[in-house]
């Protein structure tokens, strides 16, 4: 099993803690990334970890 196999059981098991940083709704775990009720997504990178920071404007 890859790693990122193993997160998304992992991020799947613990959605609850989650939540989308730019609405603050609570997210799912669809395939490999972490989506919001306002489809906001979050991707699992290949080693298994998500980014939830937001994008810096410049």
């Amino acid at each position: 099993m890859k790693k990122i196999d193993i997160a998304a059981e992992l991020y799947q098991k613990n959605a609850g803690l989650f939540r989308c940083p730019i609405c603050l709704e609570a997210v799912e775990v669809i395939e490999r990334s972490l989506v919001c009720s306002k489809q906001h997504s979050f991707d699992l990178a290949k080693k298994g970890y998500v980014h939830l920071l937001k994008k810096a404007n410049g």
